[in-house]
Parts: structure tokens; C-alpha cells; sequence
């Protein structure tokens, strides 16, 4: 077996092979001979260069098709997830302009007018500079421009740099979040009045100081439903869903499956700003939740005291999910355990969990190969996969979001 990236399926190519193994092999497309007529025209120029979008050659149909397919793969081949339990994959509301938070980093250019912003070149840390970009929101698109106006001061404000982040919330505003690896308020101070004659929106923070600068508003609406009318807003580089659109339909979901579960009193571990656990109190549930990041926990706090009708519903814990879960005395108080981890999952949490007391498990995953990893050790320990639900929000990418909850076995 050969894969190719930016392949059909039927079509005749030359490739070179990069990497060969027993059963398998990598290879980069180097001609097409024979097109599938499914092929189409990507939308951007930097389409295959850029590493940010996978699919945009093919339709979007093709594209949802071929996600499920490879979901289903995965956790039955991976986890030995029944393909009955595994959903139908549930489109995005929109194949283009969906992206309302992205990361770019600026080029390595040394002189002033060098520098650049972009995303990274597939398979490197080479920067290509964007001149387009149809999936991300047009109010974060209007930034780049003035950004790379910028980025010869930037660099030189800032040689140690992690990224830039664009934000836009819901009702369209945006911002430009830079953190730099360490702060000298002299060049932030040098950087005002440029930042003030482009009306850009910025916020300037590093891990070990938090927040230092900020001249535009302090929070964005990521999420607005029945429950929560007045909206969910997040600080500045806090985590929130890059699709905001979509992200009603996972939280829909979430709360769809805590009711089937009959969850009274909830753990919510990963739990952000408060995406799911603000919706779930407002349903009449009674949440624990527990984030790490602290601008999250200080969003979430905000969140529940400006939302909830009854705010002692929900309890938010400034902690480690691993380290707070291995202390909880009676971890059987709890129902349901809801968990939203980054990309590489909850290894060492699904052992634990898988040790303790708790009946179901709802698991938001952003990551096919790592929720078949920790669905395989909690089945070890009695779990079964009751519903698996795949969301593409991601279109043009093999990105995979999904929901699943498991339940364990009773003897």
C-alpha cells in the first residue's frame, strides 16, 4: 500500500517514495497522469505548499465521505469500536470562510521589510507568506496585510518569538494576539503608536507574565445558544473552538448525551472557558470543572457570575485534570466525566478513570488516532462505546472532531 497526499482515489500518478516499510509506504506526488473527474480546483494559490488544508482538491462531499471512512478505520481497526456505534459524519455549516482562530509565525528575515507572516510549509518550519487564505474569517484575512506592514519591527521588538494568533469572535471583531517569549516593555511602548495608526487590535502576552498590553476590547463572543443568550466570551490567546459556527451542534450534542447518561452532578475535565459546562448549569445540571490554564479559569468564573441564573451549579477549579482527579476522595459522586483534551489526549486521566468508580465517560476528541488510544484502555476495564459522533470542523483538512460516550459494562 502507497500513500500519496493530495491523491484520488483511481487516479494514475508518478510518485517518489520517501519512506518504505514491511507492508506500507510514504511517497510524495510528483504527476498526475490520469485525473479522477472528481478533481477540482483548489481555492488558494498556496494550496500543497502550505501544510493548513489537505482536501481542497476534492469536493466536499468526497471530503465528508472520506472522513467518515477513516474514522470508522480507525476506531475499528484501533479500538475495536463497533461500526454500528459510529454516526454518520455531520457537515460543517460552511466549506469556506469557517476559521475564526488561527496561529501564524513570522518569517526568519533579518533586515527590516524581510520578515513576514504565514503558516508553516507542509512537513517544515519553512514560512510561507499568505496572500490569501479562503478558510479563514474575512475580518482575520483583513489583518495580514497591515500585519506584515509590522513585521520588521515585530521581529526586531521580539527576536524570540512563539506566534501570532488572529481571533475573531462571533459578531465579526477581531484581534491580533503576539507572544513573544520574553517582555521589554520599552519596545512594546515603541510599538504603539504604529499599532495605533493601523487601528490593529493587539494584545501582547508571554506564559510566564500573562497579559502586559492590550488597546482593543478585552473579550470575544465565542458561543451564543438558547441557553446562554448573552454569550460566552474568552481573554485574549485563551483556547476557544476554531470553528464557531459549528461548535452549537458539538455542545448540543454534549448536553444531548449528559440527559441520555441521566447525569446529575458532572466532572468536566479540560473544561476551558467554559464551552460545555456553562451550557450543561444552565440546563440544570450541577458541574465541576476543572481547567489548567488560568486566563481560561478567569474567563470561565466571569462566564458563570454574568450568565447563571444559579451560579452554585457550577464549581470551576484552577488545576491539572491529572492531578485534581487523582485526589478526588469519592470520585463515584459524580455521574458522568466529561473530558476535552488537547490533540494528544488523556492517557495517563483514561487510566484513572479506568480505576475508579465512574459508570460513563463523554469524550470530546479532536484526534482519531488518539481517542482509539484511550478508548482501547478504557474498554480494557469494562467501557464500551454506547454512541460515537463525527464532526467535520474542519472542512478542507483531514481534521476530525468527535463525541463519545462510553458507559462501563455491568456484570
Amino acid at each position: 500500500m502507497v500513500f500519496v497526499p493530495y491523491v484520488l482515489p483511481g487516479e494514475v500518478v508518478e510518485c517518489l517514495v520517501l519512506r518504505e516499510k514491511k507492508s506500507w509506504c510514504e511517497a510524495s506526488l510528483l504527476h498526475i497522469i490520469e485525473p479522477s473527474s472528481l478533481r477540482r480546483e483548489p481555492f488558494c494559490p498556496h494550496f500543497g505548499l502550505c501544510g493548513g488544508c489537505h482536501y481542497q482538491h476534492m469536493p466536499y462531499q468526497h471530503q465528508l465521505a472520506l472522513k467518515e471512512a477513516i474514522f470508522r478505520s480507525i476506531l475499528h481497526r484501533q479500538a475495536a469500536v463497533s461500526k454500528s456505534r459510529i454516526s454518520p459524519i455531520i457537515p460543517s455549516l460552511n466549506e469556506l470562510e469557517w476559521r475564526s482562530r488561527a496561529k501564524l509565525a513570522l518569517s526568519a528575515g533579518k533586515k527590516e521589510g524581510q520578515s513576514y507572516w504565514g503558516f508553516y510549509k507542509a512537513g517544515s518550519h519553512e514560512v510561507i507568506e499568505i496572500s490569501a487564505c479562503p478558510v479563514l474569517k474575512p475580518s482575520l484575512r483583513r489583518l495580514v496585510d497591515p500585519m506584515n506592514s509590522m513585521a520588521g519591527l515585530i521581529k526586531y521588538a521580539f527576536p524570540r518569538l512563539d506566534g501570532m494568533i488572529l481571533e475573531a469572535g462571533l459578531d465579526g471583531r477581531a484581534r491580533v494576539v503576539i507572544q513573544p517569549e520574553s517582555i521589554d516593555m520599552g519596545q512594546i511602548k515603541a510599538l504603539e503608536q504604529p499599532f495605533r495608526e493601523l487601528e490593529i487590535p493587539v494584545a501582547i502576552m508571554n506564559s510566564k507574565r500573562g497579559l502586559v498590553y492590550i488597546n482593543c476590547f478585552e473579550e470575544l463572543c465565542f458561543y451564543k445558544g438558547p441557553l446562554c443568550e448573552k454569550g460566552l466570551s474568552t481573554l485574549p490567546g485563551t483556547f476557544f473552538q476554531a470553528n464557531l459556527q459549528d461548535n452549537e451542534n458539538l455542545v448540543k450534542k454534549v448536553i444531548e448525551l449528559c440527559n441520555k447518561a441521566k447525569a446529575g452532578k458532572i466532572l468536566e475535565l479540560f473544561s476551558g472557558s467554559g464551552n460545555f459546562s456553562i451550557p450543561l448549569s444552565a440546563a440544570g445540571f450541577h458541574v465541576t470543572a476543572v481547567e489548567s490554564e488560568k486566563g481560561s479559569v478567569e474567563s470561565a468564573k466571569k462566564n458563570r457570575d454574568r450568565i447563571l441564573s444559579s451560579p452554585e451549579r457550577l464549581e470551576i477549579i484552577h488545576s491539572d485534570a491529572v492531578r485534581f482527579f487523582s485526589e478526588v476522595p469519592r470520585k463515584d459522586l459524580f455521574d458522568v466525566v466529561l473530558l476535552d483534551p488537547p490533540r494528544q489526549g488523556a492517557k495517563r486521566l483514561s487510566r484513572l478513570l479506568a480505576e475508579s468508580g465512574i459508570k460513563t465517560v463523554i469524550y470530546v476528541s479532536c484526534d482519531p488516532m488518539t481517542l482509539s488510544r484511550d478508548v482501547r484502555i478504557l474498554g480494557q476495564w469494562g467501557f464500551r462505546v454506547k454512541e460515537c459522533i463525527p464532526f467535520d470542523m474542519f472542512p478542507q483538512t483531514f481534521h476530525i472532531e468527535s463525541v463519545t460516550m462510553l458507559s462501563r459494562r455491568r456484570d
